[in-house]
């Protein structure tokens, strides 16, 4: 499980944000709740981390499925490497349907499962990795235009 925080500030009421429409690097949460667990960093980067606990304004609390936030970053990373430094965006909408965007990072901690890794050898797509992907590669072997499906 992943765990994120929106920080509500005496400027941001967190519970003006939508909940339905949150999405982290385009996966949508498994869980929310709204609790007071931790202050904004001041004058930081979205790579800093906050020092101070609860501050008395309500945050948002937020879990995603690790698995499929390491499927998102590989399908359009390609590769993640041990201790890599990643900022992931969080999108979103208010209540009055306008726009969120808030980003922080993330550090990639060993390996990624090799059953993850394999999905980006699915060439045609069908979840499996097999024979049909490896005669796609082939006969597609050394061709200078792009492959279609």
């Amino acid at each position: 499980m992943l765990p994120v925080a929106v920080l509500g500030t005496e400027d941001f009421d967190v519970n003006t944000i939508d909940v339905a429409s949150v999405r982290l690097a385009g996966v949508a949460p498994i869980r929310s709740s709204f609790e007071d667990v931790a202050a904004p960093v001041s004058d930081g980067n979205e790579c800093d981390c906050t020092t101070e606990w609860p501050d008395g304004y309500t945050d948002l609390t937020l879990k995603f499925k690790t698995q499929e936030i390491v499927e998102e970053l590989l399908k359009s990373l390609g590769e993640l490497f041990d201790d890599e430094v990643l900022v992931l965006t969080l999108t979103g909408a208010l209540s009055d349907q306008t726009l969120i965007e808030g980003a922080d990072c993330i550090v990639i901690r060993g390996k990624v499962p090799k059953a993850l890794a394999a999905k980006r050898a699915d060439i045609n797509g069908d979840g499996i990795v097999n024979i049909l992907d490896f005669a796609i590669i082939a006969q597609n072997w050394l061709e200078p235009a792009a492959v279609e499906y």
